[in-house]
């Protein structure tokens, strides 16, 4: 049987194909208010599909943050991260949630990214790369980065 994490993944993955229309750029507002619903609708199918309630955990008291997705038996931390192609992303922020969640006494071993096409692509730049061996190596912590299926979009310069 495939892992929580594998089929939170494959989830994902079912709901981007069915609506893809959620890979088009609608800039601020709209394209917020589509990655909410989303999001929403994320939530209900996996809590349905895996019969337990694993996102939104809040790793801090003191904190209002929340990680999208924490699968504890298997210490694992889910961040569904659609801006990741983008030279600016959540990504530094993803793997410090991770980090906090552990000084706040969670067991996380995995931190998984789930985006966009080009997600991938952006996270071998030499950067990205380099933060990543660094919290490997330094704080124990693997970051996977994982792709949902769709044409990558292509960036418009103004």
């Amino acid at each position: 049987m495939p892992s929580t994490t594998d089929q939170l993944i494959a989830l994902v993955r079912e709901l981007a194909e069915r609506h893809q229309a959620f890979i088009d750029v609608l800039g601020p507002g709209a394209g917020n208010d589509r990655a909410n619903a989303f999001t929403a609708q994320l939530i209900r199918e996996a809590r349905n599909t895996l019969g337990v309630n694993y996102a939104e955990f809040r790793y801090s008291e003191d904190q209002s943050a929340r990680y999208d997705f924490y699968i504890p038996e298997e210490r694992t931390v889910i961040e569904v991260a659609w801006g990741l192609p983008n030279p600016n992303s959540e990504f530094e922020k993803d793997i410090f949630k991770a980090l906090i969640g552990r000084e706040h006494g969670h067991e996380v071993d995995r931190l998984v990214l789930i985006s966009r096409p080009g997600a991938v692509q952006k996270c071998r730049q030499p950067g990205r790369q380099a933060v990543i061996r660094w919290v490997e190596s330094n704080h124990r912590l693997e970051v996977q980065v994982v792709e949902v299926d769709g044409q990558r979009r292509m960036r418009q310069r103004r």
